[in-house]
């Protein structure tokens, strides 16, 4: 598991490096499809292994916990990089959000382990495809990463654009509790 949450966390950086550097908005789109795409599997990667080193007793809240910080990382996470993006530069925001990503791939090659873990036989679980249903369910899942990390992320700028309010007319909620506009 350690060098499958690895491999997707990199591609996740990479991703991420790409569209902080992007030299058109086709680039752009392309790396946080990319990026999307990553999600699902390491997600479902990472609820698996909190399962796994979970005692019997916490289990559902360790699953719980993870379910809940993707949850506030897409609340309160991609208004708060918008907002940032505004205010300093959209670029930087990816190069944060890559650099941030590097130290849980560190995090997650020290401190992960494989140990203990047989080596899956790739063409007898992608068999689970021929499932319409699981296939059905990838489908909505990888939509719905799909639709966050491209067309939510976009959102504030075209706002921006469309309207004319500027970055302190748009702020993410966390930054607007006691603000009086």
């Amino acid at each position: 598991m350690r060098s499958s949450l690895c491999w997707l966390m990199a591609v996740f950086v990479i991703s991420n490096l790409v569209a902080a550097l992007s030299p058109n908005f086709t680039v752009l789109l392309l790396a946080r499809l990319i990026s999307a795409t990553m999600h699902a599997p390491f997600f479902c990667i990472t609820l698996v292994a909190a399962y796994q080193i979970s005692t019997p007793g916490r289990r559902q809240r360790a699953m719980a916990s993870i379910n809940g910080g993707l949850t506030l990382a897409i609340l309160l996470g991609v208004p708060f990089g918008s907002y940032l993006g505004g205010i300093l530069h959209w670029r930087l925001v990816f190069l944060l959000v890559a650099f941030i990503g590097a130290v849980v791939l560190l995090g997650l090659w020290l401190v992960a382990s494989d140990h203990n873990q047989h080596q899956p036989d790739v063409r007898r679980e992608l068999r689970i495809i021929r499932n319409k249903n699981i296939l059905l369910i990838c489908m909505v899942i990888l939509t719905g990463h799909s639709g966050v990390f491209v067309v939510y992320t976009f959102i504030e700028p075209l706002i921006r654009e469309f309207t004319g309010f500027g970055v302190k007319e748009i702020r993410p909620p966390c930054l607007s509790v006691g603000v009086v506009p």
